[in-house]
């Protein structure tokens, strides 16, 4: 992971201060991202919560850009939807639906025009 975003997150050296590393970088922002809670991040390491408001946007969108058309490719035809049904019901033993957000059940209700 860190290969493929580095060319996207890797600083310039300056005479003030060496860049944080990427590898630091998305150590920080993956328990941030999954906490949400910048005080647990800086109690584990030492940065400033400045710090990671700062960069973890950064790796976010870097990770978003790399990643986006690798991990979820949405239904673009009815068919394809029906397939991502089928496969639901199967795994999950839930009829007619396609996605669970969580693990949590999210009804849609049809619209009057629908």
């Amino acid at each position: 992971m860190v290969d493929c975003i580095s060319s996207m997150l890797t600083k310039k050296q300056t005479r003030m201060r060496d860049p944080l590393s990427v590898e630091w970088k998305l150590a920080v922002t993956l328990p941030f991202l999954a906490s949400g809670d910048p005080n647990k991040v800086c109690n584990i390491v030492s940065v400033s919560k400045g710090a990671i408001y700062r960069f973890v946007p950064e790796v976010f969108y870097a990770v978003i850009d790399t990643y986006q058309y690798d991990f979820r490719k949405w239904p673009k035809t009815p068919e394809e939807w029906k397939t991502v049904a089928e496969v639901f019901a199967k795994k999950w033993n839930y009829y007619n639906f396609v996605v669970a957000l969580n693990g949590k059940h999210v009804p849609i209700q049809k619209t009057k025009k629908g």
